[in-house]
């Protein structure tokens, strides 16, 4: 007696996978289901960092989520967003030989244009409507700006990432009306 849920198959647009790392050259993942635009990938056998790569920054550039540090172009991680998964090189953060990985996938397959729905002068994008999620890189102006997101609703939750050397702000909605900020890479409250 539930009613219908929103996303009939949510595996359509995110699905998690996860991999046994064989240290080779490369690794081909496989049964995501789609191209990821964006894949978020961790070893669950040792305590290596997390790697984050996106179609709208191209999948060798990768960020580290428990991190602050700056953007690094690295083919040794993730080689190339591919149409059912995606390829890790032989870094050992993504490929050690029998060691375990989990990779968290989303589908963001429409690009749209972030200047056009706000007054950020230099923007990319990629959406997906259905699910609420989107990914845009803008070029920050040190000015109050609006960017676009690409979906129906205002989103409820940001992350933002400068991708040189500073922290992760995700700023939420509390409430009605009622904003709130925590930092990705931080401990804090």
């Amino acid at each position: 007696n539930l009613p219908d849920p929103e996303i009939a198959l949510p595996a359509d647009h995110f699905n998690t996978v996860l991999y046994t790392g064989d240290g080779a050259t490369t690794l081909a993942v496989t049964g995501v289901g789609f191209q990821p635009d964006f894949t978020w990938i961790k070893n669950r056998s040792a305590t290596d960092k997390h790697v984050l790569v996106d179609a709208v920054r191209g999948a060798n550039n990768y960020i580290s989520s428990n991190s602050t540090a700056a953007e690094v172009d690295d083919s040794t991680f993730v080689a190339s967003l591919d149409s059912d998964g995606f390829t890790v090189g032989d870094d050992v953060v993504v490929n050690t030989n029998t060691e375990n990985y989990a990779s968290w996938n989303w589908l963001a397959a429409d690009t749209f244009d972030p200047t056009s729905a706000g007054d950020i002068a230099v923007a990319s994008g990629r959406s997906n409507a259905t699910a609420g999620f989107s990914i845009v890189r803008y070029t920050g102006e040190n000015a109050v700006k609006t960017i676009g997101h690409g979906l129906a609703t205002a989103p409820k939750l940001v992350i933002v990432k400068n991708l040189g050397v500073i922290q992760w702000p995700v700023f939420y909605l509390r409430a009605a009306d009622a904003d709130g900020v925590i930092f990705l890479d931080q401990t804090g409250a």
